[in-house]
């Protein structure tokens, strides 16, 4: 018998304790897979695509996919090519943010996908990077606006 319990968010809010798991039972699982079928199905009714090359239109649904699973609102922002960030940074590419195309790459279908929600994550990172970005600017250039550094990092 095996018990997993994936928290979400900002890892500067995710209590690092085990917390109390409860045993798996046939009833939460249940449960569990109705809740998330529903949610699946709601996301792929959003959006869809039919092309001649089967190759492109199944890459198509793998990066739905993966978007899905990586970002929306209130978690941590991918970073360098959309490695995800836990904890320490420690990802392939340090998982920092590049802010340019870097970092926007695993946005770039939000809009055209009909999936305008998951864009918010970038939004939230620009929010978050701009206060420090405003006083650069104001500061070191004596101009007014925002100076985003080229790398910041999620932490």
């Amino acid at each position: 018998m095996a018990s997993v319990n994936l928290d979400e968010g900002l890892s500067s809010e995710i209590d690092q304790s085990c917390g109390n798991i409860t045993n798996p039972n046939n009833e939460a699982f249940l449960k569990s897979f109705e809740n998330s079928k529903k949610i699946w199905e709601e996301y792929w009714n959003h959006s869809a695509v039919k092309l001649e090359d089967e190759f492109l239109e199944r890459t198509w649904y793998q990066n739905l996919y993966f978007i899905n699973c990586a970002v929306k609102a209130g978690v941590t922002c991918p970073g360098l090519f959309a490695n995800w960030s836990y904890n320490k940074i420690g990802t392939a590419w340090h998982g920092d943010y590049h802010m340019n195309y870097n970092t926007q790459q695993p946005f770039w279908a939000t809009f055209s996908s009909n999936h305008i929600d998951k864009n918010l994550p970038y939004v939230e990172l620009v929010e978050h990077l701009l206060p420090v970005s405003q006083k650069w600017a104001k500061e070191y250039y004596n101009l007014r606006g925002a100076y985003f550094p080229h790398s910041a990092y999620p932490v």
